[in-house]
């Protein structure tokens, strides 16, 4: 992903943004305020725009916080919460699975099985929610 994620960033600035499933998340972080940015796959569960990630950047927001996402070739200010319970995140990866749609690596199922909350635990898995 080191290497990946530079082409992704600059993909985001260009009219080819509008096509892709990417978004960029800029934010401050929790202790240090050094800005921070991540790319992540952004997905719409109700028409809400959320991610999933077991990487530690996470834990920056515990407590709902501000960042900028660059998503679809615009800039929104949006306020991220974190959804750490295993049963609501296999919930929205079963959602996914139902409109079949790529999920995230590592959280894979075989054909006709569905997210159990053991697997989301296994896999410290949490959904970031945007509002």
């Amino acid at each position: 992903m080191r290497f990946v994620n530079p082409i992704v960033k600059w993909e985001l600035r260009t009219p080819l943004a509008r096509l892709l499933p990417w978004a960029e998340l800029s934010f401050a972080g929790r202790r240090t305020g050094r800005r921070i940015a991540v790319v992540v796959r952004m997905y719409r569960i109700d028409g809400e725009p959320v991610t999933f990630t077991p990487n530690r950047w996470r834990a920056n927001f515990v407590e709902p916080r501000a960042l900028t996402m660059r998503f679809k070739g615009s800039v929104h200010e949006r306020v991220a919460t974190l959804v750490r319970d295993p049963a609501v995140v296999a919930v929205a990866l079963n959602r996914l699975l139902d409109q079949g749609l790529w999920v995230p690596a590592g959280l894979r199922v075989r054909k006709g099985e569905t997210f159990t909350a053991e697997l989301v635990v296994s896999t410290d898995t949490a959904m970031l929610r945007f509002s």
